[in-house]
Order: C-alpha cells, then sequence, then structure tokens
C-alpha cells in the first residue's frame, strides 16, 4: 500500500457517508490512481451484488405467522413442570445442609453482607453527587426499558389477540 492512497475511504465513499471536504480528496485521488480506481469498481461490484442478492431472496407470506404461532402454541414452563417437585426438594436439602453444617460460617457472611450493604448505601449518595448526569443516565435508561417493554407486550398482545 502506497502512502498516498486513500484506501480507508473509500467504502465510505462508496457508501456516500464521507464529508464533503473527504469526497472531494477521494475523487480527485481516484483521477490520478488507476489502482484506488480499480478497488473503488471491486467494492461497487461486490455491494451491488450484495444487495442484488439480497432483494431476491423472498421469504414466504406465512413464516411470520408460523413463527408466532410456534411461540405461542406451547408455553416453556409445560415441558418444565415435571421437574417442579424435584427442584423443590433440591433446595430444602440444599438449603437445611446450608443451615446445619455452616451456621458460623453463615452468621459470618451474613454480618459481612451488612457491612457491604452499609458500605454501598454510605456510597451511592457520593457517588451520584460527583457524577451528576449519573442519576439521569441510570432512571432514563430504566423507563426507555420500561417503555421498549411495555411495547414489546402489546405487540405481543395484538399480534395474540389478532391471530
Amino acid at each position: 500500500m502506497h502512502v498516498n492512497h486513500i484506501e480507508d475511504l473509500l467504502s465510505g465513499y462508496i457508501d456516500g457517508e464521507l464529508t464533503e471536504e473527504q469526497r472531494m480528496l477521494v475523487e480527485h485521488h481516484l483521477r490520478r490512481c488507476e489502482e484506488c480506481r480499480e478497488t473503488v469498481d471491486e467494492i461497487s461490484a461486490i455491494r451491488n451484488q450484495v444487495y442484488t442478492t439480497y432483494q431476491s431472496i423472498e421469504i414466504p407470506s406465512f413464516l411470520e405467522q408460523k413463527i408466532i404461532s410456534s411461540i405461542f402454541s406451547e408455553p416453556v414452563y409445560g415441558k418444565l413442570r415435571a421437574y417442579i417437585p424435584a427442584a423443590a426438594i433440591l433446595s430444602v436439602v440444599f438449603f437445611v445442609l446450608i443451615l446445619s453444617s455452616a451456621t458460623f460460617v453463615s452468621i459470618g457472611f451474613i454480618s459481612s453482607l451488612a457491612s457491604a450493604f452499609i458500605g454501598i448505601v454510605h456510597i451511592v449518595p457520593l457517588l451520584v453527587s460527583s457524577v451528576p448526569l449519573l442519576l439521569q443516565a441510570v432512571v432514563g435508561t430504566a423507563l426507555v426499558l420500561m417503555l421498549l417493554s411495555l411495547w414489546s407486550l402489546r405487540r405481543l398482545l395484538v399480534i395474540k389477540a389478532t391471530g
């Protein structure tokens, strides 16, 4: 690769993503450089081939309905229902074993956990006051996630109602 070549800008040039100054620089270079013109031609041919291939793929009209009906046909918990009693028994056994054999360890663990919680309670206000936009960012992100969840739930309910 020659130092004067602008290969890093060619893909952006083909996709129309360059600034006016960068575009003029590339066009000026392409008038002088056969190697870069060939590269632009190759990239353009590949891009057109991918676009043509993508456009030629026909998705069956029933595909979306088939996927949605398979999602709602059998709930996941229906398959797992047989394992619920075994999981409950294992949980109780595990809990009893932990309490009986490690009572002294669990007391130390609980006190460590309480100390960590108290430390976090003291650190959070300091962190929020030292980073002014942190609270707004967290609240904003939570709101966006809630709105996306509501939109998704609404879409699923509409699909279920119409399907």
